[in-house]
């Protein structure tokens, strides 16, 4: 940082003080114009450590000249500023403050104050209740996917494998996981939940027109490309246009539950907290005489 500190310096000799706002005496000035302070430690921060000294200086300068020029024209712009703009301008900063202030306090609140833990019941009976919202646009799937190199050997094998492989039938389950682990680039076993079609299609070179048909009539699916084989078995599906499972919706169940409950909780408190200022006298009201 020498190189930067030195720069520094050679900006301190052809800028002009002009005195003003109060110095921060814990930190060290570097120049100051409109009465405004730029200080040694701001500079450093946006200083990469890593950065060579000729990119120090360049950094350095660019950010000095942004500072003051910012500065130049802010002034500017104040001295060309009605009173009435002016009044408007301080308006809408003090709206925004205040929406600031306000949105920080109720973060607070929601997050010392609302129980956002549901029981499965909870979450069962909602799902029972709003279930004919909840519609599949695609369909879902169970089974698993495995993506090899071209000229893997023993493919074969692997093929009958996954052909083989059923919930009735998980011997070859074993065989299957020893191939991945020493052929497989891709392997994901994805029988126990459900994932969009969508999801692992894309990761295979395959255009589904149809996809319910598609997967009525193929349990395995196999393509390539020039450089690997795609397999996908299929154990379970659910087409496009079904109710969604419980499992598969679980999460964005409980996330409308907390909103739900949050706008509910922040409508009792806003209500509370009025009746409150009106019991104990803190809203003044000025009747008509």
């Amino acid at each position: 940082m020498n190189i930067v500190k030195q720069f520094l310096f050679f900006v301190l000799l052809i800028l002009t003080a002009c005195g003003g706002e109060k110095r921060d005496a814990s930190r060290t000035p570097i120049l100051e114009t409109g009465g405004h302070f730029l200080y040694l430690e701001e500079l450093e921060a946006i200083i990469p450590s890593n950065a060579s000294s000729e990119d120090s200086a360049l950094m350095a300068a660019n950010f000095i000249k942004k500072w003051v020029t910012d500065i130049l024209l802010y002034e500017k712009a104040q001295g060309n500023i009605t009173s009435t703009e002016m009044k408007e301008i301080n308006k809408t900063v003090e709206e925004y403050r205040k929406t600031l202030i306000l949105y920080q306090y109720t973060l607070y609140v929601l997050q010392e104050q609302l129980n956002t833990n549901f029981s499965e019941s909870e979450l069962h009976n909602f799902y029972n209740k709003y279930s004919a919202e909840f519609v599949l646009t695609e369909p879902l799937i169970k089974g698993l996917f495995i993506k090899v190199p071209k000229g893997t050997r023993n493919l074969n094998d692997l093929r009958e494998w996954m052909r083989s492989y059923s919930n009735q039938n998980t011997k070859p389950l074993q065989n299957i996981e020893k191939y991945c682990v020493q052929n497989a680039t891709s392997y994901e076993y994805f029988d126990d939940n459900w994932l969009t079609f969508g999801a692992i299609t894309k990761k295979m070179p395959i255009v589904a027109t149809n996809q319910n048909q598609l997967l009525t009539y193929n349990p395995f699916i196999e393509v390539e490309d020039s450089l690997a084989y795609y397999l996908l078995r299929i154990h379970d599906y659910l087409p496009a246009g079904e109710t969604e499972p419980f499992e598969f919706v679980k999460e964005k169940i409980r996330e409308s539950l907390i909103t739900q409950k949050r706008i509910e909780f922040l409508k009792q408190f806003e209500d509370n907290l009025y009746k409150n200022a009106i019991k104990h006298g803190d809203v003044t009201f000025f009747n008509d005489k």
